[in-house]
């Protein structure tokens, strides 16, 4: 979210917040098989979160001070597919929850 203003323009506080509390990160990726291990042969709902895409997301907001993490996923639209795309979002929520609320074990 770019935030430009110009002479006199004034920005909502609660806006300002908002957009310093989320951090927003985007990985490119070259299939969904990206995100998980080479190694679970299980559907994308109960497979393994791969340890290069943890690698990656912690280094992505290790030093950024935020209240929520906002992921983008980029895939070329002739490699997706809505169906697992519901599943791996799923998935991914269900992880993160249980990350960043402490729950302390990886799914």
């Amino acid at each position: 979210m770019d935030n430009i203003l110009q002479k006199g323009s004034k920005v909502n506080p609660v806006d300002d917040y908002r957009a310093r509390s989320v951090s927003k990160i985007i990985f490119s990726l070259d299939d969904y098989g990206d995100l998980f291990s080479d190694f679970d042969p299980r559907y994308y709902s109960k497979k393994a979160i791969s340890d290069d895409f943890l690698t990656e997301l912690r280094r992505s907001i290790k030093s950024k001070r935020f209240e929520a993490v906002e992921l983008k996923l980029v895939l070329e639209d002739s490699k997706r597919d809505r169906k697992d795309e519901a599943a791996i979002k799923k998935r991914l929520r269900a992880f993160c929850q249980a990350l960043f609320n402490g729950e302390g074990r990886c799914q």
